[in-house]
C-alpha cells in the first residue's frame, strides 16, 4: 500500500508541467554551458599555442645573437597550458586573471 502511494506521488510530480519545464530549462542551460566552456577552452589553447610558438622563435633568435639587450628590447612572455577541466572548475566566469 505504501509503495503504491509513493509511486502515485512520484508520477504526479514527474508528469507535472512545472517539473517538465524546469527540467527542460536546466538541460538547455547545461548544454549551453558546455558549449561556451568548450569554446573558451579552445580559445585559451589557441592563445597558448601562439605564445609558445613566438617564444620558440624568440629563443632561437636569442641563441643566435647571445645578447642580453635583445631580451630587454623584446621581452619574454610566459604562459601555462590551459587545464583540460578548467571549464568545469571556473564555469562561465573564466579563470582568474593575474
Amino acid at each position: 500500500m505504501f509503495s503504491r502511494l509513493v509511486q502515485k506521488e512520484l508520477l504526479h510530480h514527474l508528469l507535472d508541467f512545472r517539473f517538465i519545464a524546469v527540467f527542460a530549462l536546466c538541460a538547455l542551460l547545461s548544454v549551453l554551458s558546455v558549449y561556451a566552456g568548450t569554446r573558451t577552452y579552445l580559445y585559451q589553447l589557441q592563445e597558448y599555442n601562439t605564445i609558445s610558438e613566438r617564444n620558440q622563435r624568440y629563443a632561437e633568435s636569442f641563441r643566435r645573437s647571445r645578447s642580453v639587450y635583445w631580451l630587454k628590447e623584446f621581452g619574454f612572455s610566459w604562459s601555462r597550458r590551459p587545464e583540460a577541466l578548467s571549464t568545469v572548475v571556473y564555469g562561465l566566469s573564466g579563470p582568474p586573471r593575474a
